[in-house]
């Protein structure tokens, strides 16, 4: 991904009300066989609109007073590898849905991750 394709992703964003959502990064979704080696730079592969489920203090689900988890709405960039688990934790205190709100998810043109 180039500079020009987040940046054309979030002015659509803005312009469909999403400007103060927080922003928050998959972990989980950045992973290179050579890390080991020192890959530590890994290419970012989409920047997508979802719904995540957020998590308490000691990592348990956090609810409302009603017993519903309480959720909230971020923008989310993820890199190219699929997580087989979606309870990892995500961002700061929460975990993603895999639920996207609108059609703002693009992928890499790029057939993987350089190091």
């Amino acid at each position: 991904m180039t500079v020009r394709k987040p940046h054309a992703i979030l002015s659509d964003m803005i312009l469909e009300g999403h400007a103060r959502k927080p922003v928050c990064v998959s972990k989980t979704t950045f992973q290179h066989p050579l890390e080991t080696d020192g890959c530590t730079i890994l290419d970012a592969d989409k920047i997508s609109i979802e719904i995540v489920e957020q998590l308490d203090g000691d990592g348990g689900r956090d609810e409302r007073a009603d017993g519903s988890s309480k959720r909230r709405v971020c923008a989310v960039i993820t890199g190219g590898y699929e997580e087989d688990d979606s309870s990892n934790a995500e961002g700061q205190g929460c975990r993603a849905s895999r639920h996207t709100l609108d059609p703002l998810v693009r992928h890499s043109d790029s057939g993987g991750t350089s190091c």
